[in-house]
């Protein structure tokens, strides 16, 4: 009863981005079954236009937005459950990694006592070098998109944005890197593919002003946090928030988290 309460009155005029990240195919279906039926599902590019011309009333009520992270393979698999439901999604990846075999380097973090998004970048790889990561390494199989497959993608409506080089935690990055990653990611997706890259997403969420600053020169015209919440008139468009759904919620999972109720119960337990 809650969450309807949350949908219809509060919601509604508000749009609510989710994030996801390798949720299967069977699954990610009976999610959009849900979806579709209570939200207006928009794209990125709508949500934006609509910002800067400061005109939220010309989206539909409840919108909701459908965002995936990292640009893993399993994406590919969502192409015909997209198409089946006619909506809209953008897979924010990592052009570094994407059309090779180099791996992610958080697929080798379990290996790693330290938690390797607390510490400084060349720390973290020196660590992840020591258990087998090399992030220029060609590894036996693929954990992210090839070309081809980005390119189907493409063909589909689905939109390509950036999600940096190789998915560094940028407030543990130095200036230098923080820079390459941003905006080097944005050039080489442009160049490769033939599209424009207007909005990026922050590894983990996670950013400083710095970074902000980054995105604002390299030319993008909003990024994407993970900050909890949603976004209307007032929202700053280099800080949008995300709620971010699990690779095996439930339908139910879903309803809760997608209308806030489930970190509102979660903080009055705490």
């Amino acid at each position: 009863m809650i969450p309807v309460i949350v949908r219809e009155i509060y919601q509604r005029n508000k749009v609510t981005i989710i994030s996801y990240h390798r949720i299967p195919a069977r699954l990610f279906e009976r999610h959009l079954r849900y979806l579709t039926k209570r939200y207006s599902i928009i794209s990125l590019e709508e949500f934006i236009k609509a910002k800067y011309q400061n005109n939220m009333n010309t989206l539909p009520r409840k919108p909701i937005i459908i965002t995936f992270d990292d640009g893993a393979k399993i994406n590919y698999s969502l192409q015909e459950v997209l198409h089946a439901y006619n909506v809209p999604a953008t897979i924010f990846v990592c052009s570094d990694i994407l059309g090779t075999n180099h791996h992610f380097w958080f697929s080798y973090r379990k290996r790693v006592k330290t938690d390797l998004k607390r510490i400084a970048d060349d720390e973290r790889l020196k660590l992840l070098s020591r258990v087998g990561f090399d992030e220029k390494k060609e590894y036996e199989t693929a954990e992210a998109l090839s070309e081809t497959e980005i390119a189907d993608l493409l063909s589909a409506g689905v939109s390509i944005q950036s999600h940096t080089l190789t998915h560094p935690i940028l407030p543990m990055c130095d200036d230098s890197k923080a820079e390459v990653e941003i905006t080097k990611s944005k050039i080489d997706l442009e160049k490769k593919f033939g599209i424009k890259v207007d909005y990026f997403a922050y590894p983990n969420g996670n950013y400083l002003p710095r970074d902000i600053d980054i995105c604002k020169r390299a030319g993008y015209l909003a990024a994407a946090t993970l900050d909890l919440g949603f976004n209307d008139v007032g929202t700053d468009v280099y800080k949008l928030k995300r709620i971010s759904i699990n690779n095996d919620a439930s339908v139910n999972q879903l309803i809760v988290k997608t209308t806030g109720v489930w970190y509102f119960v979660k903080r009055v337990f705490r």
